[in-house]
């Protein structure tokens, strides 16, 4: 927070601070208190050092700091033939216009000064640093309440972090998430938009059956060490994700070599980093195959959704075939069982 409270001649001039967070906003007196705000609004400074009454709480005037850039709301108010100026950054006024509670706190700040009819309270020594005592404890409090607001502020940050980290991850693997992953893709064709990529439709053979006769938690267990061996295929830079129960992904990106090269090279990092043996669940070792198709950007499509489209219809190949087993997308053969499928709903 930023804030100060000063007397002021009828010019403008400080000849006495009160206040000053953070202290060395205004290290002297007998400066104008014009100085600390930028030069364009000289001209409107000085019509709001005229006034001859008291701004309204409400509605205070917006003035920028000159080396903050930071947009300040002052209050004036006539003390004899001095000027009282209170001023507080735009943020925390917004924040106490708002709360009930703290504009009666601003309130009674200012109003520690004056007396009913608006005048400046100077009886004596004793009942001014009272007044300037009570102040002082209504500002700490205003400083007290930002702190909180910013502690609560600090924990909404660790609730979004927390809610963007859950649409991120999957919650079960620690993948990418179905929510997230053709974004992943995107940002990371984005890096090297001519560049070729390969991406991987992986579907574990007969994951059903894991479920029924070995229960959920042990389901769990598997696609959980399953996911483990997925992540550690050295593939750079490459997005590896959970697209739904026992449907996975992995997208590699800046392919030099020959497609079909690659894409059998990455097929033997499957089998030698996935399948190189059963799945251990508690005092199970349970057995491993998976089914994939592959697709690539740059040949077969420049189009995300239909990249993994395509590669989906090519691990339906693959299972057809036989399972364990990768297949590669072919137009030709895509087109034809979509007409094929186009003609069979027309029958209906």
């Amino acid at each position: 927070m930023i804030s100060f409270l000063v007397y002021t001649d009828s010019d403008g001039t400080i000849d006495e601070i009160r206040l000053s967070e953070p202290p060395y906003l205004l290290s002297r007196l007998n400066m104008p208190l014009s100085g600390i705000f930028n030069v364009v609004e000289k001209d409107r400074l000085k019509e709001f050092f005229s006034a001859t009454r008291g701004t309204n709480i409400d509605d205070l005037p917006l003035f920028t700091l000159k080396d903050h850039e930071l947009p300040i709301r002052l209050h004036i108010s006539p003390a004899g033939k001095r000027k009282i100026v209170f001023g507080i950054d735009d943020d925390s006024f917004l924040q106490i216009r708002e709360s009930t509670a703290m504009k009666r706190l601003l309130r009674d700040l200012v109003s520690a000064f004056y007396i009913s009819s608006g005048e400046i309270q100077m009886l004596d020594k004793e009942t001014v640093q009272m007044n300037f005592e009570q102040i002082q404890m209504l500002n700490n409090r205003l400083v007290n309440t930002e702190r909180i607001l910013q502690r609560e502020r600090s924990k909404l940050q660790v609730v979004n972090k927390e809610l963007n980290n859950r649409l991120v991850k999957d919650a079960l693997t620690g993948l990418v998430s179905r929510y997230q992953y053709r974004a992943e893709i995107e940002h990371t064709i984005a890096s090297a938009p001519k560049e070729k990529g390969i991406f991987v439709f992986i579907d574990i053979d007969d994951f059903k059956k894991v479920n029924d006769t070995q229960g959920h938690q042990i389901g769990d267990m598997y696609l959980i060490e399953f996911a483990e061996r997925l992540q550690g295929i050295p593939l750079e830079g490459s997005v590896k994700m959970r697209i739904s129960g026992d449907e996975f992904g992995l997208f590699a990106h800046r392919i030099t070599g020959d497609v079909t090269d690659e894409m059998a090279r990455i097929w033997d990092l499957i089998k030698s980093h996935i399948l190189f043996g059963p799945i251990k669940a508690e005092d199970s070792d349970i057995p491993l195959s998976v089914s994939a198709g592959m697709a690539c950007y740059g040949e077969d499509t420049t189009d995300i959704y239909d990249l993994i489209e395509y590669a989906d219809f090519a691990m339906y190949k693959a299972k057809r075939s036989g399972k364990n087993r990768y297949a590669v997308f072919g137009l030709e053969e895509y087109e034809k069982t979509k007409e094929e499928k186009n003609q069979a709903l027309g029958r209906i």
